[in-house]
């Protein structure tokens, strides 16, 4: 663990690759948890078996939470960490789940207004694209979602949202333009409430021009990836791999997939450790 700008950063990478495999490329991934509660052993789980599955590194930035700090710190924050890891050179892919996946969006927005190199893509599972949830079928998606509840998110967003308020772009992403934002491929839920506001956004992204790859699991609850015992999220987190690989296989230059040199099933130890490096 190292930090920056005072906050806890992880790294996460294979321990006995070669270099140059393990160097493929770089994930940045933003934990949920309603933009108020901490990373938790769910997203950690996630993260291990990312890198076991894509030998990618993965960076995880402790992003200020609400009510202490609101939207636009967060954004700022890991602003700064993705300019900093793309200093490095190697191919991006910014990930994130649920509130994690709404920051994801915006910043993908911010990064597309600056003179920085975009990510190669934008993996989005089951993200909260606005914090007012104002799709009426939200309502009824309540009563078979086991996870969410709409006062709560509402409770939770208005506090994410600080002055800004919740239609903000910066805050509902949703609401933002669409247009010249990296690819994306977006997972989603059937059984959960931010199901109807994640298919808007995607038929107006579209619309647009933005290039969507949707996965949507209509039997699944919020951020079943996370979930590894379910035979579903098996499934998710291998096409997830797959998506990264395409999407890496894409960039300029020969790129040496990790993937390639790991043996994807294997029991035990998955040879994953943090691997700290300072920031001013």
């Amino acid at each position: 663990m190292s930090a920056f700008d005072g906050h806890p950063l992880y790294r996460v990478s294979p321990r006995d690759l070669p270099a140059a495999a393990a160097s493929t490329a770089r994930v940045l991934y933003l934990h949920g948890g309603a933009y108020v509660r901490p990373i938790t052993r769910h997203h950690w789980n996630f993260v291990v078996d990312l890198v076991r599955r894509t030998g990618c590194e993965v960076v995880v930035p402790l992003y200020p939470l609400a009510p202490r700090h609101a939207g636009l710190t967060a954004l700022t924050l890991v602003s700064q960490v993705y300019a900093a890891e793309a200093a490095a050179g190697l191919p991006m892919i910014v990930m994130g789940d649920s509130a994690g996946g709404g920051l994801a969006l915006a910043l993908a927005g911010w990064i597309r207004d600056q003179p920085l190199p975009p990510p190669a893509l934008l993996v989005l599972l089951s993200p909260w694209v606005d914090v007012e949830i104002p799709h009426p079928d939200a309502v009824r998606l309540q009563a078979v979602d086991p996870m969410l509840t709409l006062d709560g998110l509402r409770r939770a967003g208005r506090a994410y949202a600080g002055p800004l308020g919740g239609a903000h772009p910066v805050i509902s992403p949703a609401r933002a333009d669409p247009r010249g934002l990296p690819p994306m491929a977006i997972h989603v839920g059937g059984c959960e409430l931010f199901a109807p506001d994640v298919l808007d956004y995607v038929a107006r992204a579209r619309a647009l021009g933005a290039r969507i790859e949707l996965h949507q699991v209509p039997s699944m609850m919020h951020v079943w990836p996370l979930l590894g015992l379910l035979p579903e999220a098996r499934v998710t987190r291998a096409l997830i791999a797959q998506q990264l690989q395409a999407a890496l296989a894409n960039q300029p230059g020969p790129v040496t997939l990790a993937a390639d040199l790991l043996p994807r099933d294997a029991p035990g130890d998955p040879q994953i450790q943090a691997a700290p490096k300072s920031r001013a």
